[in-house]
């Protein structure tokens, strides 16, 4: 169980990572493609990518299983990302994050709700706001106008609620003690196949011209490959090595690495408030994480000396 929680850490600190650099990808691939197109292409091979790795058919595990994984599909992938692509035309992209980054909050809610989870303590909504005050100052350093729509906030509140959602229907599918990688191969296919009407309604073309660029075919493998099929395999191991909870709050840590990416790839500064956000988004964690733990380590070691006595 130790060695479970190990790798889980291991696997939440690379989803961080990876999720943190695919704004560059998706911010050169918009120069050729539209949004849905990314999307088609993106989970299209991110199945494809997941069947190779591991081509076992997923046989039918009854009808509570596969609607579980069809709305994992569709809080997590189809209507979320199409939704935080519509929100960031309607509000600034620094405050779209801020948002969405309280899909942790909503996390707690559901998994306190759905899957009666009693264990969330004081600690972890003292750490969260530490942690949000510091996304606060990284994503708005250097904003001076906003340019907020109330189309942009609502849509980018639906996306954290489906975040916190699809983190708790992974629980819940993962609770069926099922192939990890056939699940989340479901989830992929089942986001594809409702992706595609999307796709021709706003009108998407496979113009395959457009991959003769290599920079394109670079980033589509990327997002297919590595922040899709592994990211949401890793991403969904996590939340069954370590819990939904303590998985969704790895997303807080995310705008920390926007910065290094930013300041290694744009050559964008580090200023001293983007520090301090760093800090308090670390000091967060740390609250909303482990405090509680030291807390009942430090009650047993006294409890044992206690009865030594």
């Amino acid at each position: 169980m130790r060695n479970k929680k190990f790798i889980g850490i291991l696997f939440l600190v690379f989803t961080i990572i990876v999720w943190g650099i695919t704004f560059l990808a998706t911010k050169s691939l918009l120069v050729d493609f539209q949004p849905m197109e990314i999307m088609l292409f993106r989970f299209g091979l991110s199945f494809i990518g997941m069947f190779l790795l591991y081509p076992k058919i997923f046989k039918w595990q009854g009808w509570k299983v596969e609607l579980l994984c069809l709305l994992a599909s569709i809080a997590g992938i189809t209507a979320y990302q199409s939704l935080e692509n519509v929100a960031i035309l309607y509000a600034n992209g620094s405050f779209v994050a801020i948002i969405i980054s309280t899909a942790s909050f909503f996390t707690a809610i559901f998994s306190r709700i759905i899957l009666k989870n009693k264990g969330i303590k004081i600690n972890y909504y003292i750490g969260f706001v530490i942690s949000l005050v510091g996304i606060i100052l990284i994503s708005l350093n250097g904003t001076e106008k906003l340019n907020i729509k109330p189309l942009g906030v609502f849509l980018s509140i639906i996306c954290a609620i489906l975040w916190g959602l699809y983190s708790v229907l992974v629980d819940l599918v993962n609770s069926h003690k099922l192939n990890l990688v056939q699940t989340t191969r479901r989830i992929m296919l089942d986001a594809f196949i409702l992706i595609i009407p999307i796709f021709f309604i706003t009108g998407g073309k496979f113009e395959l011209s457009r991959f003769a660029k290599i920079e394109n075919v670079v980033w589509i493998v990327f997002l297919g490959i590595l922040a899709s099929a592994i990211c949401f395999y890793t991403w969904n191991y996590c939340v069954s090595a370590l819990g939904t909870v303590t998985t969704s709050y790895g997303v807080l840590v995310q705008p920390i690495v926007t910065i290094v990416v930013g300041v290694i790839w744009f050559e964008e500064k580090f200023t001293w408030v983007s520090g301090v956000g760093v800090a308090l988004i670390l000091i967060g964690l740390y609250i909303a994480l482990f405090i509680k733990k030291k807390i009942k380590e430090i009650n047993e070691s006294e409890l044992g000396v206690a009865n030594s006595d």
